[in-house]
């Protein structure tokens, strides 16, 4: 019986805890920092099937929330999926790039460039095409 939480009449328990469990805004905001830096998928497109290498391509969009900047990152991946487990991938797909401003993107059948068109910044600056 010699516990400290014992029920005491008249005084409220809270559901959360008493003061040694009770969450910070610093935990708080760590565990949704940590939530939001898990990127969610918004495409997936298969981009071609190379019967006679046994690899399927599929180029994959994905986002992350940026929360000091307010922003949302945009990355771009191609991933190669052998048909078979003994199919040899000989090309290796490029790393995830950002995408960020784009306003049309065109991947490449094989998956190893795309087409990126951006906005201008302002109205006196022409739109770039990045390959």
């Amino acid at each position: 019986m010699g516990t400290t939480d014992q029920v005491v009449p008249g005084k409220f328990m809270s559901p959360i805890g008493d003061e040694r469990t009770k969450p910070t805004v610093d935990t708080d905001f760590d565990v949704l920092r940590a939530f939001h830096a898990i990127p969610s998928i918004n495409k997936v497109v298969s981009t071609s099937f190379r019967q006679e290498e046994g690899v399927f391509n599929v180029v994959v969009a994905t986002s992350q929330v940026n929360l000091h900047t307010n922003a949302k990152r945009k990355f771009l991946s191609t991933v190669c999926i052998p048909n078979t487990t003994s199919a040899i991938v000989t090309d290796w797909p490029p790393l995830p790039f950002e995408i960020s401003g784009a306003s049309l993107i065109a991947p490449y059948p094989r998956g190893a460039k795309a087409l990126i068109i951006r906005n201008a910044k302002d109205a006196t600056s022409p739109m770039k095409l990045e390959i």
